[in-house]
């Protein structure tokens, strides 16, 4: 809240725009350090430092250091040296004299403190200088621009604007004085002369480089219509802020200045020339860019923008920030700090309308989205938001690849020709080679958006509006505004993968309209909705579609059906048109009326509009429940509310009146919510009599008036035994702010046992509504609230009010509501178990990713594709052998000539396989036969590659044969 106030007194009070304390920061050794002057409440100032790394912007940490040893208001702006500076200076942390405007008081700096350097990230180091001091009456304290250029390979720094302290005005002055420094000279100079008469006194502006040329943007100035603008202006005369209709060009190459005018693209009426005091502004491909707040004639806040400065037409152009979860961007910045990196724009957080602890923003200059993570090394694009399996997959198919080169540079070795040749071995044993053969293996309608309802701006005072007209909807005698547009409730059912809402016609103008949402797995943003014309619908005609299940025959469960009901200001009978009781809608193109299979009701307190119908199964007997609405009393000729309850009987096919049970007890109520649990009705919210006695009449000749009912008691009907109940609930919220709770047109729905809701609670301390997201635990009967989050880090800003809901998988969709988004059709989604308003939505549980899915089931499927491609491997492995097999097999039906040569020893013989030895020794002599070799080549991987087989067809092994055995083999050969 105090953010909030920051925000508005910054934007309402222009003039004081120049005392707001603005950061200033630099990136260095992948670290972003913002240095904050002391604010209201610290003693000190502080240092926050930021570790840039890839991954999730909310897992970068920020270490914040207090600063002890500056003097009071000491505003000092870092030096951001280029790393063709020697000596250390681009890779050190230095910092250069300044303050915060109100305590400049003379117009001296101090020598002592004219450079800084950062110690260890946590102090400041005085003392050292290598910058010469400045001495010069209007050299700048505060407020000023400095930056280090390399013009002609000469590095210096200019200092633009700022204020200082006139002794003569006895009050601080803006300056247009501009110094240039030279770091090779060591020497300043005054260029005041050059930007005088074209650039007016100026501070808290900002300077951007884009090649050769520097361009100052917004801060203060003095706000006369003169252009012929002094050197320096007192603070105590008017300022203004100045638009972004206008820059102001430095040429560093020829030092020339000139204004030049610029194009805003905005509409005049809402956002003038273009204020964005405390936006952001950045070199970005040739162009400057810039996101923050343009002011608005209509908003205190203004509201969040983001846009290019084209510098060859000099025209803004302006681009939608959006978000994955289809949320309207809501970040309001001021005076933040920002860095370029990789096609992403990081903004760090200063004075924010957000209320969470985040930090950063990452905006995607390539498609203008925020998002979740930071790609700060260029490595991090590929695998993040890539599920589990799929990098395990891709690991192992490297692995895979890897493995296949291998084998393939081996096979190349073993492919070369082999020649045989068979000689004496040395040694007396032989070689043995086979060669010869060489194998080569080788829509957008916002019909329910409240800004398209009257020209009210805030949702607030729509929420008012909405409001003033229920006051007109009593219990007895108060006449139903035709602008009540809280009855204006669509309804919704989900049919064949669909899901269907019935839009009833704009106020004053339009026809009936059934929106179609075809539902399916994957990005929100791709389902596309068919919004297709009632043309044959009645006047105030607005049906409730029956959510028929199962039970039912003649497939009526799986048609789209609706019965009668109508706004209340087109209410003036107590009968219905018999002929529009039940409709279809029929192949998703039109209504079709006068069949039904439910009797029409025969009742004088039947409600025509504004009731709940519930179809539900108790022990195998399908119903339908009638509860509250409004209807036509005759008597007195006007529309009232009634607590009546009916039931309809399926199988009987017959209805009963129920509204004694509930006498007493419910309320006389409409526009409520009635939600089914296992067993139980339960009535939440709605309209009811503005009175204290709970003894409720179903009809009375009283006039009373009209309230909310809040969350603080809810209506109990049991199923079982017919019986009705008013319950107490702990709301868990700070009654001075937000009372018994008032959540007119949330949505309520059964999940888990609970019953949770969705929408936005009146503030008694704020002019918008804050949206909610509760559970009522059906136990203790009290609320539990959960703060909905968004994937790009912002704050829920989703308000909505009589939408409708879908709970599906662990997931919440919402549709088509009075909305302040300006997607008022939707849908969007919660997770319900991480409290997320997500981007995609899993309807069919086939579109599970590896970020919804348990540890171990990632466990699972990551060894699950590690063993897959282990066997894949194995079967190449195979395949690779079988075939070498075969083609060698192949290769060895080829004659293999064999030049044999006398062994040393004459003892030992050759023989090949099915050959004869003649023995004339003893049959107890051993002889050897020995193993060929090739003398070619005795690599032994290449031998292994080929031997085994050859072996088969030419057997020379050297062995020790019994002689007896020979001669006893040669004996039976020779008979």
């Amino acid at each position: 809240m105090i953010i909030i106030i920051l925000l508005n007194i910054f934007c309402v009070f222009a003039d004081e725009s120049i005392y707001n304390r603005i950061p200033y920061s630099v990136f260095k050794n992948d670290k972003f350090y913002i240095f904050f002057t002391t604010e209201i409440g610290q003693e000190y100032p502080t240092l926050s430092v930021y570790d840039l790394k890839d991954g999730p912007i909310s897992h970068i940490s920020k270490t914040i250091v207090n600063i002890t040893n500056t003097p009071d208001g000491y505003m000092p702006q870092f030096l951001n040296f280029g790393q063709d500076f020697q000596n250390g200076l681009y890779s050190d942390i230095w910092l250069m004299e300044g303050y915060y405007v109100s305590y400049i008081t003379d117009n001296k700096l101090n020598s002592s403190k004219w450079i800084a350097k950062l110690v260890n990230d946590n102090q400041l180091s005085f003392g050292s200088s290598y910058i010469k001091f400045p001495d010069y009456i209007n050299f700048p304290k505060g407020g000023f621009t400095q930056s280090i250029v390399n013009v002609n390979n000469n590095p210096v720094m200019y200092i633009i604007g700022g204020y200082t302290y006139s002794s003569q005005l006895n009050s601080a002055i803006i300056t247009s004085c501009v110094f240039k420094y030279d770091f090779n000279s060591n020497s300043w100079s005054d260029l005041s002369e050059a930007s005088k008469s074209i650039l007016p006194p100026i501070a808290n502006h900002h300077t951007v480089q884009v090649n050769s040329t520097l361009f100052i943007i917004n801060g203060s100035s003095p706000n006369t219509n003169n252009t012929h603008y002094p050197q320096t202006y007192s603070t105590k005369k008017p300022i203004k802020l100045n638009p972004i209709n206008k820059i102001y060009k430095f040429d560093l190459s020829t030092g020339k200045w000139a204004a030049i005018p610029i194009k805003t693209n905005l509409d005049s009426s809402l956002y003038g020339d273009g204020n964005m005091s405390g936006a952001s502004y950045d070199s970005y491909n040739g162009n400057i860019i810039t996101y923050g707040n343009v002011g608005n004639n209509y908003s205190d806040l203004g509201d969040p923008h983001f846009g290019t400065l084209d510098l060859m037409n000099f025209e803004w152009r302006w681009d939608e920030i959006k978000s994955d979860s289809g949320l309207d961007n809501s970040l309001d910045l001021v005076s933040h700090q920002t860095l370029v990196i990789r096609d992403q724009l990081l903004l760090f957080k200063s004075l924010s309308n957000q209320r969470n602890n985040q930090d950063i923003y990452v905006i995607n200059l390539k498609d203008f989205k925020l998002q979740s993570n930071l790609d700060y090394t260029g490595k991090s694009n590929a695998s993040y938001g890539r599920p589990v399996y799929i990098n395990v997959i891709i690991g192992l198919g490297v692995v895979l690849g890897l493995f296949a080169t291998e084998r393939k540079n081996k096979r190349k070795n073993n492919n070369r020709q082999i020649h045989a040749v068979w000689a004496t071995s040395g040694n007396g044993t032989s070689s043995q080679a086979l060669g010869g053969i060489t194998t080569d293996e080788s829509h957008e309608l916002n019909i329910f958006s409240l800004n398209n309802i009257d020209t009210l701006m805030n949702p607030k005072y729509n929420s008012d509006a909405l409001r003033e007209d229920l006051e007109h909807i009593t219990l007895i005698g108060n006449k139903l505004d035709s602008k009540a547009l809280d009855s204006r409730i669509p309804s919704g059912v989900l049919k064949d993968n669909k899901f269907y809402v019935f839009s009833p016609a704009q106020l004053g103008a339009g026809s009936a309209s059934m929106v179609i949402y075809p539902l399916k797995d994957g990005p929100v943003s791709e389902i596309q909705y068919t919004e297709v014309n009632i043309t044959n619908a009645p006047s105030g005609y607005m049906p409730q579609l029956l959510n028929l299940n199962g039970d039912l025959e003649n497939s009526v469960s799986n048609q789209v059906w609706m019965i009668e009901s109508y706004l209340s200001s087109t209410v003036a009978t107590t009968k219905f048109d018999n002929s529009k009781w039940m409709a279809q809608f029929v192949s998703d193109k039109q209504l079709n009326f006068g069949s039904g299979f439910i009797k029409p009701p025969n009742y004088t307190y039947f409600p025509k509009g504004g009731y709940t119908q519930n179809f539900v199964n108790i022990n195998n007997t399908p119903t339908l429940y009638i509860i509250g609405g409004f209807t036509f009393l005759k008597e007195i000729d006007l529309r009232v509310l009634t607590s009546c309850v009916f039931k309809y009987d399926f199988i009987s096919n017959s209805w009963s009146d129920l509204s004694e049970y509930s006498k007493s007890i419910l309320p006389p109520i409409a526009i409520h919510k009635t939600v089914q649990t296992d067993n139980a009705l339960f009535v939440f919210s709605g309209i009811i009599p503005n009175t204290s006695d709970t003894n409720y009449p179903q009809t009375s000749e009283k006039i009373l008036g009209n309230k909310v009912s809040t969350i603080n008691k809810t209506y109990k009907l049991d199923l079982l035994t017919g019986k009705w109940t008013a319950i107490p609930i702990k709301t868990n919220l700070d009654s001075a702010t937000y009372g018994n709770g008032d959540m007119l047109g949330a949505s309520y729905d059964y999940y888990n046992g609970n019953i949770i809701s969705y929408g936005q609670i009146d503030s008694k301390n704020s002019i918008d509504l804050d949206p909610r997201f509760g559970t009522l635990d059906l136990t203790s009967y009290e609320w539990r609230w959960s703060q909905v989050k968004t994937e790009s880090g912002l704050d829920n800003t989703l308000r909505l009010s009589f939408h409708q809901t879908l709970v599906i998988r662990d997931q919440l969709i919402l549709f088509l509501g009075y909305t302040n988004q300006k997607n008022s059709y939707g849908p969007y989604v919660i997770d319900l178990k991480g409290f997320t308003i997500k981007s995609t939505l899993d309807y069919s549980e086939e579109s599970y990713t590896s970020d919804n899915l348990p540890v171990y089931v990632k466990v699972i499927i990551g060894l699950g594709a590690a063993l897959g491609c282990i066997l894949l491997i194995a079967l190449i492995i195979f395949y690779i052998c079988y075939r070498k097999r075969k083609i060698s097999a192949k290769s060895n039906k080829q004659e293999i000539k064999a030049l044999w040569a006398a062994p040393v020893d004459g003892e030992q013989r050759y023989i090949s396989e099915g050959g004869n030895v003649n023995l004339n020794q003893a049959n107890d002599q051993m002889h050897n036969i020995f193993t060929l070799e090739n003398n070619d080549n005795n690599d032994p991987e290449i031998r292994k590659s080929f031997m085994p087989d050859e072996l088969n067809t030419l057997t020379l092994v050297r062995q020790e044969l019994q002689l007896t055995n020979l001669s006893n083999s040669n004996t039976k050969s020779s008979t």
